[in-house]
């Protein structure tokens, strides 16, 4: 199956400096997107150093199973930690990370924090990750909140992220189909633009960098009040 891909980063609107990293690696069919947590020190070196690590373990060992996504994000997860007590022994880094790894006709997703992905297949749009954050927990708990009765802080606080103690990581392997396309983005996007406009992105135009643009421009209009990083993958068959 034959895949294009791009990515671009863009600091928004509000924030002083970009946070995000990502890779978008056609070659090796890897893809991710992280997100450095803003309310510790050093996130924009611990999202930088998450996506270096995984572009290192997987073009060195390879990830053919969930087995080897769940071992990349405990790789990952050690080298952030492990920078992080450098930087804070007190507090640490932490860094969001979602992960796209192509195989063949199938791909696997691994996930931990408020990153996301999204499958477009068949004009239907799907959120393949869980938002690792205070509001999901609560919504998971009792069911849906009404915006105003959620406390304000929670849709911004992490449950789980890279370099923290507690990591509660999400693996999946799905089939690839001709047509589909693959969207990550940190929640500068996610969290500012609405399914039904990710989707009418998504669907426009065969051209992942003008989608990519696309995304950035749309969530820069709606505030930009968070740093924006997109990552487009499109699949069809040879």
């Amino acid at each position: 199956m034959q895949l294009s891909a791009f990515g671009i980063s863009d600091i928004g609107c509000v924030r002083e400096r970009n946070e995000d990293a990502f890779l978008a690696d056609e070659s090796n069919g890897l893809f991710a997107v992280a997100d450095g947590l803003g309310g510790l020190p050093g996130g924009a070196e611990a999202s930088s150093l998450a996506i270096r690590t995984v572009a290192e373990k997987v073009r060195a060992d390879d990830i053919p199973g969930i087995a080897e996504m769940e071992e990349l994000f405990e790789a990952v997860n050690a080298a952030v930690s492990i920078h992080g007590q450098e930087i804070d022994p007190i507090i640490g880094i932490g860094t969001t990370l979602t992960v796209v790894q192509m195989i063949q006709r199938s791909f696997l997703v691994g996930h931990v924090g408020d990153s996301a992905a999204f499958l477009l297949r068949d004009g239907e749009l799907q959120k393949l990750t869980t938002d690792h954050t205070m509001e999901q927990q609560l919504i998971n708990a009792i069911g849906p909140v009404a915006p105003e009765d959620m406390p304000v802080e929670y849709p911004h606080t992490l449950t789980s992220c890279i370099g923290q103690e507690a990591l509660t990581l999400e693996c999946q392997r799905h089939d690839a189909q001709s047509g589909d396309r693959i969207l990550l983005c940190s929640d500068g996007l996610s969290k500012v633009l609405s399914s039904a406009r990710i989707k009418r992105i998504l669907s426009k135009g065969d051209d992942g960098e003008r989608i990519c643009e696309a995304f950035v421009e749309t969530a820069r209009k709606s505030g930009g009040p968070d740093n924006i990083t997109a990552v487009v993958i499109l699949l069809q068959d040879n």
